[in-house]
């Protein structure tokens, strides 16, 4: 091109051609691309002006998923108050209905009227020609089961000096478990020495032992221990193997045996010491004993017989209790055994006559109580747990500047104050106690659910302001950089108009030189 002359005409009209397609060119970019600023070269305070508020959109625009990651977390933990909500009212229903219901009574009636005689002690004498040191065993609760009330769950591995220390001998490990009116004497040092036994070893001696095999079962379920009579006609009553021996007893080594004790076995049961007392003096006995227990029961003389009466309508059970004759001292083989003092007054045995209706109502209402802690368990989201104390923090800035901490709680069945339900609710005291705390329940539940609904409109508000700044940023950066397409386009039809004006002028400027090719 530098060695070809052009007239001053067409190298001008050449130049306007090339600007032309320039701007033909800057336009058709602005159309497709829609913008006015593609890159710094265009306009530098623009394009970066508009790319930091597309930045700062964009991290808002990602903040924007976790807040609405928060609401889904929060309407989860909603989701659970008012389950809970609904749990616990129909918990505290329950309590109601429980109040209302009733107990029927358990009495058991001596068959023998003793009012001929000035006291009971002489009522057994005269008939059994036996000494003022008969007792007998009074047991409230379900006949055909004991169960261990340990202040500690165990397995079958637990020790038994978990239970009872400092015994120097084997013959200590013993208890008496009584099967209707038979009683069968347990040794655990059958299956292992006293320092090594364990309660897997008391069971396997239970479930072994000759005859009582064949009437109970015995097992650990639920870390207690459980004998269950395998005839449910037949009644069950643990107590401890006690000798009383004559002073000067050569076998001064054993002691008074305490396992049944230690482990709760006996611990719905009352001795009763028949001594030099009157017939009303034995009932008034047997009422405080009971009371000093934490029974119910209470004893009285109605028509010259014994009466015995648990009041929450549990099982009675009696036995007599067997007991050395202190006639034969220092020789046992000399000693009188003794089972009579109860059957004296016609009282042995069982009684299943009485009723707890609120025992229904309480085993349903732990069982709510299972449904409440499932329902806390359920309501986790992405790994967070409101009513299972677990913390959520929502971000509102792109500098963690702008946040909302929300607290957790936990809310499961102890965690809003419902306890287990105590004593089958024969009390009134015990159902008014889980009412309570059933009340305490509901309001706490209420209070959280406007807390946790204020944390939602809060974030759902920040949600929606978020939205907006996005939307306010982007639009501030299209204001610098979009191109006005109906202002592009008729710069496009005016490009190409000047391009074909351009183009003839070009034409028209060659035609000149053209005219010298006619001289030849």
């Amino acid at each position: 091109m530098s060695n070809i002359s052009l007239t001053a005409s067409m190298r001008s009209n050449l130049q306007s051609l090339q600007n032309t397609q320039k701007l033909f060119d800057s336009v058709q970019d602005r159309l497709a691309t829609g913008n006015k600023v593609n890159s710094a070269l265009d306009n530098p305070d623009s394009f970066f002006t508009a790319a930091a508020l597309n930045n700062r959109a964009s991290d808002l625009n990602n903040l924007m998923d976790s807040m609405g990651q928060a609401v889904q977390t929060l309407k989860a933990a909603d989701q659970g108050i008012q389950t809970l909500t609904k749990l616990v009212e129909q918990a505290k229903s329950l309590t109601s209905t429980a109040l209302d219901a009733s107990i029927v009574k358990t009495e058991v009636a001596g068959s023998l009227k003793i009012d001929s005689y000035d006291n009971a002690v002489n009522k057994i004498a005269s008939i059994d020609g036996v000494n003022d040191e008969d007792k007998f065993i009074i047991r409230s609760g379900d006949a055909t089961k004991v169960e261990s009330n340990f202040n500690q769950l165990f397995s079958t591995e637990t020790a038994l000096t978990t239970f009872v220390t400092g015994a120097s001998t084997n013959d200590e490990m013993k208890l008496d478990v009584y099967v209707s009116d038979t009683k069968y004497t347990v040794d655990v040092s059958n299956q292992a020495s006293y320092s090594e036994a364990t309660v897997g070893d008391l069971v396997d001696e239970i479930n072994n032992t000759t005859g009582l095999k064949d009437l109970v079962t015995a097992s650990v379920v639920d870390g207690k221990l459980e004998i269950t009579a395998k005839d449910p006609n037949d009644f069950v009553v643990v107590t401890d193997t006690k000798t009383n021996y004559a002073d000067g007893d050569s076998i001064t080594a054993q002691t008074d045996s305490t396992l049944a004790e230690k482990m709760g076995l006996d611990s719905s049961n009352i001795e009763i010491q028949v001594s030099a007392e009157t017939s009303e003096d034995l009932a008034n006995k047997i009422t405080s004993l009971a009371s000093e227990a934490g029974l119910d029961i209470t004893a009285a003389i109605v028509d010259g017989k014994l009466h015995i009466t648990d009041n929450l309508g549990s099982d009675l059970s009696i036995v007599d209790k067997y007991n050395y004759n202190e006639a034969g001292a220092g020789n046992l083989s000399a000693d009188v055994g003794y089972d009579g003092s109860a059957a004296t007054f016609g009282i042995t045995g069982a009684d299943k006559t009485g009723s707890n209706l609120r025992a229904s109502y309480a085993e349903q209402f732990d069982g709510l109580r299972t449904q409440m802690n499932m329902i806390v368990k359920d309501t986790g989201y992405k790994g967070v747990n409101l009513l299972n104390g677990d913390d959520l923090t929502v971000i509102f800035n792109e500098s963690r500047t702008s946040k909302l901490e929300i607290a957790g709680v936990t809310y499961d069945a102890l965690g809003l104050g419902i306890t287990a339900t105590e004593n089958e609710w024969k009390t009134n005291a015990d159902i008014e106690a889980q009412l309570s705390q059933v009340e305490t329940a509901l309001t706490n539940l209420r209070a959280q659910a406007s807390t946790f609904g204020n944390n939602l409109a809060v974030v759902q508000t920040r949600e929606d302001f978020t939205q907006g700044m996005i939307d306010t940023l982007t639009a501030g950066a299209d204001k610098l950089t979009l191109a006005d397409m109906n202002e592009e386009a008729a710069n496009m039809l005016a490009l190409q108009t000047r391009q074909q004006l351009g183009t003839n002028s070009l034409s028209l400027a060659s035609q000149s030189a053209q005219g010298v090719l006619r001289l030849f």
